[in-house]
């Protein structure tokens, strides 16, 4: 069980006045420590509000001094697409505990609908800068944000569709966003169950009342893809938990979405007990139908690990069959072309180990990848050649975690 410090006392969440110390520590704006580190280093915390609840989150800028077992702890960012936006798209403060976001999606109407850029296949995904987050980003953001990118064995079984939700809005919750607060502009779909159906549907509207205020709003969604089916003038798009409401995507995303995103689709009807999220902006018509805008899709698996690819998905479900603790690397704004590593290995010792796995003529430059970053942070490296080689050996753990 993590221990944390308040007021300098050792305090769990397995302390049956657990909520009270939370509602304390933040209505006195107190930070709280995190005692995975001896000594007198401190890595504080912050205290999150959300839904009538209190939520212990990592303060901006203090990844790196928490120990690598800590569920509060983050690989060094240049390990994912977060090196590229952190500072200029993603802007985290220290003082307020907030972290501001520059998107490249507006949340109102502007262009006229009908138009589809003509750019290359990674279009909604990528970005050539670091300067705005695309809808993808946006997405990885608020996964790591939410620590949902991190697994440990005794999550096993524990991790629905109820706690992914939870922890995004939580992560929304602390992040603004075009001047407001993340969690007002994002709309993700409550787990349904049959009698609190009405009550569901109650928070929905209240949830969606932006849209109802002025026709030029939009939201962001984000949701479990149920179906993309033909339908009257365009195709409709449901969500899972969300049954009975579709939204309306027009011909010409619809054309976009088979053409950029086959692979996504591809992998979701292959692979068993996988999931494909989406995230998107949405508006609502005069006519009461909610009309898909723009939109990106992530694969993640049973357990809700995002993944992009058969041999990542091949490897993250070695790690899950070897109860091995890891965080997901994830690419934000950055091109599939660009070296990253696939994952970060949490139990190896002093230094974690950034797992690469990568084709044959992609070897020199994920090998300097690894280098550099050895250099810079002392993380070791494991690499797989995907296409000459079967999967090696893992590095060995050295600490068991529960």
């Amino acid at each position: 069980m993590s221990v944390y410090f308040i007021e300098g006392v050792a305090q769990s969440p397995g302390n049956p006045n657990w909520p009270a110390i939370m509602q304390h520590a933040h209505d006195q704006n107190l930070r709280p420590w995190c005692g995975c580190i001896k000594g007198n280093s401190k890595a504080l915390l912050c205290i999150v509000r959300y839904d009538g609840g209190y939520y212990l989150r990592r303060m901006p800028l203090t990844a790196a001094y928490h120990a690598a077992h800590c569920e509060h702890y983050e690989p060094p960012m240049q390990l994912s697409g977060l090196g590229q936006v952190h500072g200029s798209a993603i802007k985290e403060d220290a003082t307020t505990s907030l972290t501001a976001l520059s998107l490249d999606f507006p949340l109102t109407r502007g262009v006229p609908r009908g138009q589809v850029t003509a750019e290359g296949t990674e279009h909604e995904s990528v970005r050539a800068d670091g300067l705005k987050l695309t809808l993808r980003g946006t997405l990885h953001y608020l996964y790591d944000k939410a620590n949902l990118s991190q697994w440990y064995p005794a999550m096993a079984g524990k991790r629905s569709w109820f706690i992914v939700r939870r922890e995004l809005m939580q992560a929304a919750a602390a992040t603004k966003a075009k001047g407001d607060f993340l969690s007002d502009l994002l709309f993700i779909p409550e787990t349904f169950t049959l009698p609190n159906a009405q009550d569901i549907a109650n928070r929905r509207v209240k949830l969606l009342a932006r849209l109802n205020a002025d026709t030029k709003y939009k939201m962001l969604i984000v949701g479990e893809v149920k179906s993309l089916e033909p339908g009257h003038n365009g195709h409709r798009l449901t969500f899972k938990h969300l049954a009975k409401e579709s939204f309306r995507v027009a011909p010409d995303l619809n054309k976009r979405i088979e053409k950029v995103f086959a692979a996504q689709f591809a992998l979701w009807k292959e692979l068993e007990n996988t999931h494909l999220l989406l995230i998107g902006t949405f508006s609502k018509l005069t006519s009461g139908i909610y009309d898909l805008e723009s939109t990106c899709f992530m694969n993640v698996d049973q357990h809700w690990i995002p993944f992009d690819s058969q041999y990542s998905y091949q490897l993250i479900s070695h790690l899950h069959n070897a109860s091995r603790p890891f965080r997901k690397s994830l690419r934000y704004n950055l091109k599939s072309t660009v070296p990253m590593a696939l994952a970060t290995l949490l139990d190896t010792g002093t230094f974690p180990t950034a797992l690469y796995a990568h084709a044959s003529g992609e070897r020199d430059a994920y090998a300097e990848n690894a280098a550099a970053l050895f250099d810079d942070s002392k993380v070791a490296a494991w690499f797989w050649q995907t296409d000459t080689e079967a999967m090696p050996a893992l590095p060995a753990a050295t600490r068991h975690f529960t």
